[in-house]
């Protein structure tokens, strides 16, 4: 009873979080109130930056780390958003599941189709066309005459030079990352896969409570199945299958399929980000080390 008075108590202090909006489309300064939904999130996007360890991020905002929101691409699929960089300062939006790394909001992206480009930025208007100024000229009469007439010739003018849009300032995350620790540069955006501390454990009828963290799940695979080019791996627990599943996505597929045949009716330990698979909470493995057979 008193150590159920104390969780009272301190829920109690904290503030509230706002309420989630029901409509699909949300601003990115909302993520944080949906983290765990699938939504589509809308900004113009800032920059795109590939910093050394082989992931792209997705910019919203001039600094990431007092951002709001930020899209994620692992290493495998960064090849598929390769033209993103045409788009900057247009309108776009994301969809997938929104969750956290390290108290900041993110969506880890896997397919080129979850970013929709909304609206292109405004071409930048040509500088208006003067009109030609007026210069004097003097025109001689004929010899009878001895005086000049003043007459109003137009001078050319030619036409206006092209006017690149402007784009917003790319951010030199290369430059702090190359810069020696001991001159005090900021440190760079850093993301789950190159994070040192150790995965937090639970069982797999337990990933529903942890989507959004990074975590070590154990249970027994019970079926494994084709989706479409992924293979899905189900796991049960006293017979009776639970939500979670494992994808082993396109580019570890043959590395292993091998060893995935011999898994089924085995305990394993799934490592990685809990997101949401076909509205199961699930683990996309990207490298061999994700899983392991335990027994």
């Amino acid at each position: 009873m008193p150590a159920l008075l104390f969780s009272v108590a301190s829920t109690a202090g904290a503030a509230p979080r706002p309420a989630c909006p029901e409509q699909r489309d949300i601003p990115f300064g909302s993520a944080s109130s949906c983290v765990g939904e699938h939504r589509r999130v809308s900004g113009r996007l800032y920059n795109v930056s590939r910093p050394k360890n082989g992931l792209l991020f997705i910019n919203f905002c001039a600094d990431w780390r007092s951002c709001p929101f930020t899209a994620v691409v692992k290493p495998a699929h960064v090849p598929k958003f390769a033209d993103l960089d045409g788009f900057v300062g247009a309108e776009i939006s994301v969809e997938g599941e929104i969750s956290t790394y390290q108290g900041r909001p993110e969506m880890v992206l896997t397919s080129r189709q979850q970013v929709v480009v909304r609206e292109m930025p405004p071409p930048v208007d040509a500088p208006a066309r003067l009109p030609a100024p007026v210069v004097t000229a003097y025109r001689r009469l004929p010899p009878t005459h001895e005086t000049y007439s003043r007459v109003a010739v137009p001078e050319p003018v030619s036409a206006p030079q092209p006017v690149e849009p402007a784009r917003p300032p790319q951010r030199r995350t290369e430059a702090r990352r190359q810069a020696p620790a001991e001159l005090g540069q900021e440190p760079v955006q850093s993301s789950p896969s190159d994070s040192p501390e150790p995965a937090m454990r639970a069982g797999v009828a337990d990933a529903g409570k942890h989507v959004g963290e990074h975590m070590s799940l154990r249970g027994q695979i019970s079926r494994l199945d084709f989706s479409g080019t992924d293979l899905v791996l189900y796991f049960s627990k006293n017979g009776a299958e639970v939500p979670f599943v494992a994808v082993i996505t396109e580019p570890m597929l043959e590395a292993l399929l091998s060893a995935a045949e011999s898994w089924n009716g085995k305990l394993v330990d799934v490592e990685g980000d809990v997101g949401s698979y076909e509205d199961r909470p699930s683990i996309f493995i990207t490298a061999k080390d994700q899983i392991r057979r335990v027994k």
